[in-house]
């Protein structure tokens, strides 16, 4: 009777040590897959339709990644439905960045990064930015001088651009006063922040009202009115 309950004990023992021993095993191999994990840590250099923006690998995971890089959005939760960039394949340095360009200004965005390997995509932590706005710009308009008969120089000195980088300058000109783009007006090239502008093709012994102007994608901007009269023949 005791050899029996013995055997009996030995075999419970034995089992239970089998399914524990298994159990171990398997969560032993669960651990041992590394999943990758990414983190989006800054945005900068932000203007009126760019921005950069760096993350980082916390984990490169046990399957090879085989394209990195940002998802960026209006929306929150951006993926690779939505715009993406793409910085590279196979990582070798934790950290990266990218510039992203041809965004909207003034508007607010959503930005991940992400990591694809053959079975998964993964995603960061996102983050968000708004774009400058573009403004009215702001300019002043020079003395004339060296007036002729028939030419006179003037120009002028660009306070603000209003954040854009796509601008046109002048003057403008006519024998009424307020003169706009919409009358005889020159465009310049600025060097640095201020223009020179060669006005010609004026009438001897009349008298011109002047402003300088400049124009980005909002609008155009006038310096104050000045005034000056050829000479005569």
């Amino acid at each position: 009777m005791k050899s029996r309950i013995t055997k009996s004990l030995y075999r419970i023992v034995v089992i239970w040590t089998g399914i524990i021993t298994f159990s171990l095993l398997s969560c032993e191999r669960l651990d041992l897959k590394r999943l990758v994990k990414i983190s989006i840590t800054s945005t900068s250099d932000i203007t009126i339709n760019s921005v950069m923006v760096e993350a980082e690998f916390i984990d490169f995971g046990d399957n090879p990644i085989e394209e990195y890089g940002f998802c960026i959005s209006e929306n929150q939760g951006p993926s690779l439905t939505d715009y993406y960039s793409t910085v590279g394949k196979s990582p070798e340095v934790y950290t990266f960045n990218a510039a992203i360009t041809n965004l909207s200004y003034g508007r607010e965005y959503y930005v991940n990064a992400f990591a694809k390997t053959y079975d998964s995509v993964y995603y960061s932590n996102e983050i968000s930015f708004t774009t400058l706005d573009i403004n009215l710009p702001k300019v002043t308009t020079a003395q004339s001088s060296f007036v002729t008969s028939n030419s006179a120089i003037c120009g002028g000195t660009i306070l603000d651009t209003g954040n854009s980088e796509n601008i046109v300058c002048g003057v403008c000109w006519g024998t009424a006063i307020y003169p706009t783009t919409r009358d005889s007006k020159t465009v310049d090239i600025p060097d640095q922040d201020q223009f020179t502008s060669n006005i010609t093709g004026l009438s001897p012994g009349t008298k011109y009202y002047l402003r300088a102007y400049v124009t980005n994608e909002i609008g155009t901007a006038y310096g104050s009115e000045i005034s000056f009269t050829t000479q005569d023949n």
